[in-house]
Parts: structure tokens; C-alpha cells; sequence
């Protein structure tokens, strides 16, 4: 979530709306997260006790073994009865959690927070995230039906029979509500939200700007999106709705694959690293399952039981956003009001009176113009609709499934056929040393060509009659280089525009040099790799400046406290280190520089396609030296005072350990978990985004989970959560990752059953 979550409790509190003093009360109970030792803390033993044993409506034996950092391995006799425990296990770990996924996807923010939110649920209403869930269900084989069914059957049969419910349903008002395979399915919708809405949303204020077709031209060129990179001035609702989907999509990540060729272990391997919102509980789990038709260890995505990223005995895979074109918007002004369909919602929200809203839809998509959040008041007469992939029906989850059980690349690539949203690069490696990389998703069969505008005319329309999947889309198996990577960057071209916003171009050139690099790999230098913090746009950029600099004659001008800057600023070797003084004088120089240097609205261009490095760098090449020298020392004029009081980029670029209530004024301390020093920055291979600022601010979305497969063994498979495996207040395994995060080690969780009952200590035998 976003920091705009903050005001919006500090209103209800002003407003009398919040019930602060019992919260305050209810959150002192908490134990403290800090120490092991500590004798409030939960223990494993105690947490594993109340999980239900019996009574369960079983088909077949049921065993589930648990690791010390509470990882369960589930062995299953009977397929059927997988998905139910995996439902209770989700429950187990998670309610609390996934109970407030739910009431988002279906825009119940306001049930939750109350009437400062009305504006963000109405978007979501609008958005209308599960509008093609009731056809997917039609579209579900018996079997994916049974899987879903038997989930939410899981989650239901632990939410009923527990002794007390997490604390977020208290705080937080959740109602107790029973669970539906409809839900499950808008809670993968929410994953799969189009990472280019918040270009379009971003950009939309400034169409009728004179220089716009200029502008736009540009961005589409040589601009990027890299959520949320360097934020642009969106608003606090805004951000927020931005934090809510962007932080749950996966908009960036990491994932690489390296075959036996180039493995020193003579087998494949593969290395994932995505990037969500940095939030407690993670959004991922790690779980591992046998059962008659599966056999897989993994990522779980909290809310979906499939396994997002991991392996089974033949196969292994993961996965980045393609960042597909997904979506278009058009100007549907002139449409007959006939051909504009009206239904009204009502929003329940606490602490004040229901309110009624109107949503317009056309078959163009709904109309986006009606979210207050756009700011498109100064455009009254301007009707926008939103035609998004998402919005058709496709089986993602059936998808997903057939993953689990893919024995080849034949199965794997044929796997995706039926995906559609979000895009993504998937990556495959076997226990056979190949490799290979498919792009997962169905898109508009449109003209090859750059967009001419942000928004189309409604003839546009004839481009999404028909579609390409991935089957239609270019693949690659077993390349000559050894290895396969993506990092959210644009990929191989095809027969129709497969994007127009990628991610900059950092991580992955990064990853290929040190791929590159090394004769061999191994393990080991894929974890290391996974945790890079160099980013040679900043250092390029630093080098543009610095001769720039020289040129105007600025230093002999400078006093000695703007010497010092300069000289950590010049001296810089790239690395976005916690401890370089470095970074911190480069980031605390380009904040005020460019405020100082660019016109607001070319900044804010700049800003919502993301990387603004390189295009200012290609500025550089024509600047003004009057304004480039004024702007440069006002930014030295300012930097020296934070430049003393931060004294490297980790004291001002900060890791704070919170979940969401701790945001909450009067009965948030208990919530927040502690504040670290981070290494890395927005386009580092370890990613830690945050927005242009020169004061001490907390990275809000980036790495969040690690996992590396070497397949020529089963049981080489490493993970670890930023944080850690249960959403339990008090739990000692809330946190108990975060030390190994932080020193760069892993938990290792075997595929082979033997190997499960011998290294994970905590057996659970369940029964009917």
C-alpha cells in the first residue's frame, strides 16, 4: 500500500470514526516482534496446534509435514483432497490477509476504511476487476471446478471452526463471509491488473498540453514504465489505487535460466526474483505438494492455490511481466446514449450513511472518465472507455494447473494457450538441461505500429475482432548464449505491438553481463546476482553531469560542505550500497536538479512512463548551459544539509517491516516491525523503487521473494520471503525469514518425499 493510506486513517481518527482507544488497547497485546527468545511470542508448536486435525471431509490419507520457518509439504493419497487442504493451510497462515484481498478486488475498501475511500472503491467498481468471472466459470473443466470448489471448501471449514479469528477482521471490520471459487477467481483478476493503466491515468491530464503530440511521440519511443519508479504527482487516492493493483500484479521482476551448457552443476537451472509491494504478510507462501497427478515445490500467491513460480520433477518455471499491451483506451464522446448501459452499486461504508453510485459501460469497455481520481474536470465533454483483455473471460488458472503437470517444453509452451492477463515472459528450464522462454498472453490483433495518441477513435475498435496467443508468438528454446533472462524489458518482436511502456533497460543488461561473464554457473553466483545493486543509467547520468560540471567551471565556485557532495557525487562507482555516500549525493543532486531543470508538465511525462535517466541524459546532449548551470547549483546548494544529516543512501533509503495497520495513527507501533537501512534503487537487479526525494523516505515496492532450482537434483531448491511464512500477529515464523533475506541465505525445501520426512520435523497426520 501506499503512503496515502496514512491521511485517510488520520481523518477517520480526527472524525471521532475510529474506535482508537479499544484499538490501541486490542494492539498493546501484540507480542514484540524483536528477539527469538521472546517469551510472548507464539511458538511454532502452539500455532500448529490449532490447526484442524479432524473430522475433515477427506477422500483419502492425508499427511502434511512442516519445516521450522512453518513451510508445509502436503502428501495427498486422493487429487481431490489437495485443494482442500491447500485451502486450509491458505487459511491457516493467511486469513487475515486474503479476507482483505477479497474486499478489494471487489471494491470494499470502504467497508474497511470508511468514507475517505468512497472515490477509490467507485474506481474499482468501475474497473470491474471480476466482470468475466461468471463466463470463466462456465469455461472451467470438471476438474479445475473441483480444484477451486474444494479450495474455497478448505478455507471455509478453517474459517468456521477456529477459536478466534485474526486481529483483522476486529480492526479492520471483516465480515465473516464464505468463500466461493468466484472469489478466488476475482482475487486472481486483481494479480493480473494492466500494469499500462497508470500510464494511461497518469498521462491523461496533460492531452490538451500544447507540446502534447511531441510529448507523446517521445514517451512512446524512448520511455519506459517501471512501477512505481520515479512517481509522478498523481495524487494520494491515486497512489493509493496505484499501490493496490500495481503492488499485487508483479509489474516488474526478475527471472533467469541457465542451461546444463553453462551449469556448473551439468544441470539447468532457473533463478526468480519478483518484485511486489513490500508489505506484511508477504504476498507469496512457500509450499510444496505430492498428490497422484502433482508433485511440485514453490511460490503460492496468497488468495490462488497454484504454485506461480517453482518446479516439479521434470520441469521448472517463472516468470516477469511482459508488460503487454493489454489494454486501449478510446474516445467514446459521440456514442449514442442508447449504446451506454447504466447500473447502479451501492458501496457499504463504515461509520457513515451507504451510498449509490452509477457505472457506465459500452462495448468499448467502461467509462474510466467517470473515476474522480483522473482529475479530468477541466475535460467535461470528454467521454473515455477502458477496453481491457481482462475483461474477456480466459483460464489463467487452468493454465496454471496444466504448469504443474507439464513433463516438456511441448506441454509447458501448450500450457498457456489459454492465458490471456497479465502478460508475462515465462521461462522454462528441465531436468534434461534445456531451457527456454514463451510470452504468456492473448492480444489485439492491432496494426504493427506506434500508437499515434494516448486515446483512440472509436474505428480502432476492429483491431481486437481478433487476437494472437501464445502459440502465435515468438519463443526461444535452448539459445546458443546458455541462457535465457527477462526483466520486464521489451522482448523479440512479433506480428502485432506486444507493448509500447517496458522497464528499463538496466536490469537486464545487467544480468547479461554477469551472465556473460562467468564460464560457468552455479548457485551460488545466481543468489549473488539476485542481489545486485549497481545501476549503470545513474552512473552514466552522473557521468553526463560531472562533465558537464567541468565544462560550466561549477566546483571552483562551490564551498567547501557542496565540495563534499560533490566529491562523494563524482566519485560514485554505481552501486546503490546502504553504506555508499555515493548514491546518496547522486539521488540528493538529481532531486532538486531536475525540479529545478524541466517544466512540470515534461517532468511529469518524464515521470509516468518511468526511466526519465536516459532521456535526461539525452537532453544533456543540447542543454542550455545558462539554465543546465543554475539548475546544477541550486542543486548543490541544496544537498549538502541532508548530505550531513543522512550520511549514506541506506540512512535516508529505508526497508520498513509493517503491515498495513501499521500505517494507523494511535495503534500502528505495534505493527511496524522495524526500519532498515536498504541497499538498491529503483532499476537495480534487487529492486527497491521508491520516488525522487531528498528526505528519508521508506521503499514502499521491489524484491520480496527469492527462489533458485538447480534441477540435476530434486532437492536443490532454495527460497526465502522477505519477512516471513505465517500472517499470525505474534507468530514466531511472522518475521523469521527476514534475517536470512537480509545476509542473502535461503530455505532449501525438498521435492523428494523422503527428504521431506527427514528434514522437516513437525509431522501432522489428518483424518476424517
Amino acid at each position: 500500500m501506499t503512503r496515502s493510506f496514512k491521511p485517510l486513517f488520520i481523518a477517520l481518527a480526527m472524525l471521532g470514526c475510529m474506535p482508537a482507544a479499544q484499538g490501541a488497547q486490542d494492539a498493546r497485546k501484540i507480542p514484540s516482534p524483536q528477539g527469538a527468545q521472546d517469551a510472548r511470542k507464539i511458538s511454532l508448536p502452539q500455532r500448529l496446534k490449532v490447526f484442524p486435525v479432524t473430522g475433515l471431509p477427506l477422500k483419502g490419507r492425508v499427511t502434511i509435514y512442516w519445516n521450522r520457518h512453518q513451510v508445509p509439504f502436503i502428501e495427498a493419497e486422493r487429487d481431490e483432497d489437495l485443494p482442500l487442504v491447500l485451502g486450509l493451510v491458505q487459511a491457516h497462515l493467511r486469513l487475515g490477509q486474503i479476507s482483505t484481498l477479497r474486499m478489494i478486488a471487489q471494491g470494499r475498501v470502504s467497508e474497511m476504511a470508511g468514507p475517505l475511500t468512497k472515490d477509490i472503491d467507485r474506481s474499482l467498481r468501475i474497473l470491474n476487476l471480476g466482470r468475466a468471472v461468471p463466463q470463466i466459470m462456465k469455461m472451467l473443466s470438471p476438474d479445475q471446478m473441483t480444484w477451486l470448489k474444494r479450495f474455497t471448501e478448505g478455507i471455509n471449514l478453517y474459517q468456521n471452526r477456529a477459536a478466534r479469528l485474526p486481529r483483522e477482521f476486529k480492526i479492520m471490520n471483516i465480515p465473516k463471509e464464505s468463500w466461493r471459487p468466484e472469489d478466488v477467481l476475482t482475487i486472481g483478476r486483481l494479480g493480473s491488473a494492466d500494469v499500462n493503466w497508470f500510464v494511461f491515468f497518469r498521462l491523461l491530464r496533460y492531452h490538451k498540453n500544447k507540446n502534447w503530440k511531441k510529448m507523446w511521440r517521445r514517451l512512446v519511443r524512448e520511455g519506459t514504465a517501471s512501477h512505481p519508479s520515479y512517481t509522478a504527482d498523481a495524487g494520494p487516492a491515486m497512489n493509493f489505487l496505484s499501490g493496490i493493483l500495481l503492488g499485487m500484479s508483479g509489474s516488474g521482476s526478475n527471472t533467469i535460466v541457465v542451461s546444463a551448457k553453462k551449469s556448473a552443476s551439468g544441470g539447468a537451472l532457473i533463478a526468480s526474483d519478483p518484485h511486489l509491494g513490500l508489505r506484511l504478510p508477504n504476498l507469496w507462501m512457500i509450499v510444496g505438494y505430492k498428490s497422484p497427478s502433482y508433485h511440485v515445490v514453490g511460490l503460492m500467491p496468497a488468495g490462488v492455490p497454484i504454485i506461480g513460480l517453482g518446479r516439479n520433477r521434470h520441469i521448472a518455471w517463472g516468470g516477469s511481466n511482459l508488460r503487454a499491451a493489454s489494454s486501449d483506451l478510446f474516445d467514446v464522446s459521440s456514442l449514442s446514449p442508447a449504446k451506454i448501459r447504466t447500473r447502479s452499486e451501492k458501496i457499504k461504508v463504515r461509520w457513515w450513511p451507504d451510498t449509490t453510485v452509477k457505472i457506465r459501460e459500452t462495448a468499448y469497455g467502461p467509462i474510466i472518465s467517470d473515476m474522480t481520481l483522473l482529475g479530468l474536470d477541466q475535460f467535461p465533454d470528454w467521454t473515455l472507455a477502458l477496453k481491457w483483455m481482462g475483461h474477456r473471460p480466459s483460464n489463467e488458472f487452468g493454465a496454471m494447473l496444466a504448469l504443474q503437470r507439464a513433463t516438456n517444453w511441448a506441454e509447458f509452451r501448450q500450457a498457456f494457450a489459454g492465458f490471456s492477463v497479465s502478460g508475462q515472459n515465462m521461462v522454462y528450464a528441465d531436468a534434461k538441461g534445456h531451457i527456454g522462454q514463451v510470452m504468456a498472453v492473448r492480444l489485439p490483433k492491432r496494426p504493427n505500429r506506434e500508437p499515434v495518441d494516448i486515446v483512440l477513435p472509436m474505428r480502432a475498435l476492429s483491431a481486437w475482432r481478433r487476437t494472437v496467443n501464445t502459440l502465435d508468438l515468438p519463443a526461444s528454446f535452448d539459445p546458443p548464449s546458455g541462457f535465457l533472462a527477462s526483466a520486464n524489458n521489451r522482448g523479440s518482436k512479433a506480428q502485432v505491438p506486444i507493448g509500447y511502456f517496458f522497464s528499463a533497460n538496466d536490469r537486464i543488461e545487467r544480468i547479461y553481463q554477469l551472465l556473460k561473464a562467468e564460464k560457468v554457473v552455479s548457485v551460488r553466483d545466481l543468489s549473488r546476482l539476485q542481489r545486485d545493486v549497481y545501476m549503470a543509467s545513474a552512473k552514466a547520468l552522473r557521468n553526463a553531469l560531472s562533465a558537464w560540471i567541468a565544462r560550466l567551471g561549477l566546483r571552483e565556485k562551490m564551498a567547501p560542505h557542496q565540495r563534499a557532495v560533490l566529491d562523494a557525487f563524482q566519485s560514485w562507482d554505481g552501486y546503490y550500497r546502504a553504506g555508499s555516500k555515493g548514491a546518496l549525493a547522486f539521488e540528493l543532486v538529481m532531486n532538486t536538479f531536475i525540479k529545478e531543470y524541466y517544466e512540470k508538465v515534461q517532468l511529469q511525462g518524464y515521470l509516468s512512463v518511468g526511466r526519465p535517466y536516459r532521456m535526461i541524459r539525452l537532453d544533456l546532449k543540447q542543454a542550455d548551459p545558462s539554465r543546465l548551470a543554475e539548475a546544477l547549483s541550486n542543486a548543490f546548494d541544496e544537498a549538502p544539509g541532508p548530505f550531513e544529516e543522512f550520511g549514506t543512501w541506506g540512512g535516508m533509503h529505508r526497508l520498513q517491516l509493517a503491515h498495513l495497520l501499521g500505517r494507523v495513527p494511535l495503534i500502528g507501533s505495534p505493527y511496524r516491525f522495524g526500519n532498515f537501512p536498504a541497499s538498491g534503487s529503483t532499476a537495480t537487479v534487487m529492486k527497491t523503487a521508491h520516488r525522487f526525494t531528498g528526505e528519508k523516505h521508506n521503499t514502499s515496492y521491489g524484491s520480496n521473494a527469492r527462489h533458485i532450482s538447480d534441477l540435476s537434483d530434486p532437492d536443490r531448491n532454495y527460497f526465502v520471503l522477505l519477512g516471513g511464512q505465517d500472517g499470525w500477529f505474534g507468530s514466531t515464523t511472522f518475521l523469521s525469514q527476514y534475517p536470512l533475506w537480509e545476509k542473502g541465505k535461503t530455505i532449501q525445501v525438498p521435492l523428494l518425499l523422503k527428504t521431506v520426512k527427514r528434514k522437516f520435523p513437525y509431522k501432522m497426520a489428518l483424518k476424517r
